[in-house]
């Protein structure tokens, strides 16, 4: 498979042929349909402080990740082949950062990590809230104790700060 790979920073992003990732015991293969670019995966690129957190390099970065369920390791069985899923950044997994992310055809994550998309809800729509969603959300109604129809100000309204609107 094609992936789009970090090398280092001040670096450009390298189109690799990679092979497509197998499942091992307790993961799932996921296709990707879509991904987001995040101001994180700017970072990356550009500054070294992010090392320390990622796999070795090269990585497939991509961690706002939304696909299909195509294959399962062994002793995974509450996850459906062919469920529409998003894959949690902030997860065993770490799409992008801690493993191969969604810059390629494919990639794995632990099942605990998947959220089952609705039904109405494109890929690329799914993708962006694995993220900025599970970040707004719980920030806003949560932390804040925002209910519905109340009034609030948002400041700087980037990706974060538009799903909380």
């Amino acid at each position: 498979m094609k992936a789009w790979q970090f090398t280092g920073p001040g670096e450009p992003l390298v189109l690799a042929e990679v092979p497509v990732p197998e499942p091992g015991a307790g993961e799932v293969l996921v296709e990707i349909r879509a991904a987001g670019l995040c101001h994180t995966d700017v970072g990356i690129l550009d500054d070294p402080g992010w090392l320390s957190q990622l796999a070795p390099r090269p990585l497939t970065l991509g961690h706002e990740v939304a696909g299909v369920v195509v294959a399962l390791g062994e002793g995974v069985e509450d996850v459906a082949l062919g469920a529409r899923v998003g894959i949690s950044p902030a997860g065993r997994t770490r799409p992008g950062l801690g493993q191969g992310g969604g810059y390629a055809s494919h990639c794995l994550a632990f099942p605990e990590d998947l959220i089952p998309i609705p039904d109405g809800v494109g890929f690329a729509q799914a993708a962006a809230g694995t993220d900025a969603g599970k970040t707004a959300r719980p920030a806003a109604a949560c932390r804040g104790q925002v209910e519905a129809g109340q009034k609030v100000a948002v400041i700087g309204l980037g990706g974060i700060g538009q799903v909380a609107t």
